[in-house]
This record gives C-alpha cells, sequence and structure tokens, in this order.
C-alpha cells in the first residue's frame, strides 16, 4: 500500500484518529492545515510541528463561512466594508449575518524600559474617538505606529525614535494581540526594549506634518502602574506591556 496514498496522507490520518478519540465535540482544528511532520527515528514516533495550531471545542471545517456580499462604505482614510456571509453554527446549520469591517493595516507598539533605574518611557497624545467618547482625548501610551509595508521591528524601531527620540538598541518581540475584532481587523506586535539615557538622540515628538504633537514622559515605573490602577493611564495596549514588565522582569 501507498502510504501516501489519496485518503491516507499523515494530515488526513491525524484528522481522522483525532476525531474518533475525541468524538463530535473536542477535536484539534490546524489554521490553513499548516502542518509540518518530522519523524523521530529513535522511537519513531510522528510529531506535529505547527505554531499555528490551536485547540477549539469542536471540529471547525475549513468552509465553515460563506461571504456573500462585500460592500465597500468608505476609503477616506482608511477602509471600511460591508459584508454579508453565512456561518456555520456548532449544530451544523447556517445562520446569514452582516458585519462592518474597519481595516487600518497592523500595527506595533513598544515600551522601552529601563531595569537598573526602574523607570519607562511613554507618550502623551490627543486622541480624538477617545474624546467623542467622553474622555479628554489625551491618553498615556507607549510608542506605536502602523506598518506601513515595514516589518514590525523596522516600523517599531522607527516610531520610538520618532516619538520618543530614544534610539532602541535590542528589542524583543513578546506577543502580537487582535486588539478590537468584532469590528476592526488590526493586529498588533507588542515589542519591550531597554534604554539608557545616551540612548536619546532627539526630542521626539511625532511628526507635525501628521498632526503629531507628543509629549514624551519618563516614569518611575511604580508610578506608571499606580496610573493604570488610578485610571489615569487606559490605553489598552499599554496596559498590556507594563502587566507584562510587572510579571517578567520588574519583581
Amino acid at each position: 500500500m501507498l502510504a501516501n496514498a489519496v485518503g491516507d496522507s499523515p494530515s488526513q490520518r491525524l484528522t481522522q484518529r483525532v476525531r474518533q478519540q475525541a468524538g463530535a465535540y473536542r477535536v484539534i482544528a490546524l489554521n490553513q492545515w499548516d502542518y509540518q511532520w518530522q519523524l523521530n527515528q529513535r522511537d519513531h514516533r510522528r510529531q506535529l510541528i505547527s505554531k499555528n495550531a490551536f485547540i477549539k471545542d469542536r471540529y471547525m471545517p475549513p468552509n465553515f463561512i460563506r461571504i456573500t456580499d462585500e460592500q465597500l462604505l468608505s476609503d477616506n482614510w482608511y477602509v471600511l466594508k460591508k459584508y454579508s456571509f453565512e456561518l456555520q453554527r456548532r449544530d451544523g446549520s447556517w445562520q446569514s449575518q452582516t458585519r462592518e469591517v474597519y481595516d487600518r493595516g497592523n500595527g506595533a507598539t513598544i515600551l522601552l524600559y529601563n531595569l537598573e533605574r526602574r523607570t519607562v518611557v511613554l507618550t502623551r497624545q490627543f486622541r480624538m474617538p477617545a474624546f467623542v467618547n467622553g474622555h479628554s482625548g489625551y491618553l498615556i501610551e507607549a510608542a506605536a505606529g502602523l506598518l506601513d509595508n515595514a516589518s514590525p521591528e523596522e516600523r517599531i524601531r522607527l516610531e520610538a525614535e520618532e516619538e520618543t527620540g530614544y534610539v532602541v538598541g535590542s528589542v524583543k518581540k513578546i506577543f502580537d494581540a487582535f486588539m478590537s475584532p468584532g469590528s476592526v481587523t488590526e493586529r498588533i506586535h507588542f515589542f519591550i526594549g531597554e534604554y539608557q539615557a545616551d540612548d536619546r538622540v532627539g526630542d521626539g515628538g511625532g511628526l507635525e506634518e501628521e498632526g503629531e504633537d507628543i509629549e514624551v514622559l519618563e516614569l518611575d515605573f511604580e508610578r506608571a502602574i499606580a496610573m493604570v490602577e488610578s485610571g489615569e493611564i487606559n490605553d489598552g495596549k499599554t496596559i498590556m506591556l507594563l502587566q507584562y514588565l510587572e510579571l517578567r522582569l520588574m519583581k
């Protein structure tokens, strides 16, 4: 028998085996069927290697969504579209839905920290959406920016210098996350990077031609955490970065 005959590939055998073992409700679903197989010659066990693998409560078939209509609503700044689609529910039935999706590209953010002095560098700038939602509009944030066809690391180095005036040496990506997946496509890449006083080569402040007027803040780490608790810092990405630093480095 051919080992790779139709219906008997490693990926198909894995899916069949997991279905049999797990039943109808707990099956491993693999994003885009991203399989790589490695044969361990010592014990002849096959190992599945996939950074895109994730555990779901049930099997999600590859054709679980049917897009029936796509409508452009605005492309004045970024792209706002209205999608009509049919989504397969867990019981196998299909349900028609409509959603508006705002595509502004992906972004990156970085928290600059000094471990010895226990300080962080943040920014303060005006955000119109926060203002129209009852806030003063001036948010304290980690440096961030849209990728605009650059790699996440390249972009965040540029944004850090542009916004804070610091040239970043070593940076570490810690994770990426969707920040508002109910309506916005944006995925943000999160970085941390250690800085020293002599890494500052300019005033920062952003680009005036882009409407930026950014204040640079160097804060004691404990004060920054207290500002999260008091609500003075209420930007989501910044809170995530500060909490990561609290858990991993500033113990």
